[in-house]
């Protein structure tokens, strides 16, 4: 955060769990949390969704002073049990990328659960079906045959949020948050305004979307 002050740029933070020691290396504690959004709360920043960001860079309207993106993963039950409530006593929205294939599991977010969580606010985004590394290729596996098979499963993710939430999602999270070209071409094509990885720096002005 060494230049929160300059206009033009986001700092995006990506969590995953909340209050669940069972897994270390993607969890937060609650106190943690609650630390990292008192010192948003205290330094004034502007806390922004993911898609109001990329309204603002897509329309050249500057980004305010000191903004920044709460941006969640996955769609564990923690986020609504123990993170949304935190994020809510803040007035803070979030960004919630999740995959469609595991809604409904052992420690996962329900369709109802995240109508709910969208009807209070939270920006719903597409982290794909499976959550598959993207990649990779399968055994064997020609680029015509993975471009069909990862271009189905985005294609199986938005058509399960319309299905289930009434409106596919604008936004997407590359699963392990890597990417290279041909995926940006096959995200590109299925209709979405940017896509995110999981890379070091600030989201600014000028960058490319995808």
């Amino acid at each position: 955060l060494g230049n929160v002050a300059f206009a033009d740029q986001a700092n995006v933070f990506i969590y995953h769990r909340f209050n669940d020691s069972r897994y270390p290396s993607t969890n937060i504690s609650l106190q943690d949390f609650r630390a990292h959004l008192e010192f948003l709360s205290q330094q004034e920043f502007n806390v922004l969704t993911l898609g109001q960001v990329v309204d603002r860079l897509q329309n050249e309207i500057s980004l305010p002073q000191r903004c920044a993106v709460i941006s969640v993963d996955d769609g564990y039950r923690s986020f609504l049990t123990d993170g949304w409530p935190l994020l809510k006593q803040y007035g803070y929205p979030a960004t919630l990328f999740v995959s469609t294939d595991t809604v409904g599991g052992d420690d996962y977010l329900s369709w109802g659960e995240l109508r709910q969580l969208q009807r209070e606010g939270v920006e719903i985004g597409n982290h794909s079906a499976s959550h598959a590394y993207l990649l990779d290729r399968l055994a064997g596996e020609e680029e015509a045959g993975w471009m069909k098979r990862v271009s189905g499963d985005i294609s199986r993710s938005q058509q399960a949020f319309e299905n289930h939430l009434g409106s596919s999602p604008t936004l997407f999270a590359y699963p392990y948050g890597e990417y290279a070209p041909a995926l940006i071409d096959l995200v590109k094509s299925a209709g979405f305004a940017a896509a995110f990885g999981q890379q070091s720096g600030v989201v600014a002005s000028g960058q490319e979307l995808f």
